[in-house]
């Protein structure tokens, strides 16, 4: 997961509010899952505008931290535009990327190793 105290941009919505922050390589939002992730289709969604400033900042992973479950989710930021909708729905242009292209883990998890006795 990327730190704040890599963070070299951060991007704005419409009304003047920071949404997401340049970390690295690594386009970094903190979101609810409850509020804020598309139902139909089970998506996340960034503006577009964001998504093309982060992509000619040398962004190139997406990453998505549910506050409410600590999941984190992540995406290559080439999907969105490949493999995403263009949508609207009152908040202006979006692509949103279907749940079934992120790869998702929790927050805090470590992978467990096998160690052979040898």
């Amino acid at each position: 997961m990327a730190t704040n105290s890599g963070v070299r941009r951060t991007y704005f919505n419409a009304d003047g509010k920071p949404v997401a922050s340049l970390n690295g390589k690594t386009l970094h939002k903190r979101a609810r899952e409850s509020a804020h992730m598309l139902r139909h289709p089970l998506a996340w969604a960034f503006d577009v505008s964001i998504l093309e400033a982060a992509r000619q900042d040398g962004a190139q992973v997406v990453e998505v931290v549910d506050t409410e479950s600590r999941k984190i989710y992540q995406a290559p930021l080439i999907a969105f535009f490949l493999h995403g909708a263009r949508i609207d729905r009152g908040f202006g242009q979006q692509i949103a990327l279907p749940l079934a292209l992120w790869h998702v883990e929790a927050l805090g998890a470590q992978q467990l190793t096998l160690e052979l006795g040898v």
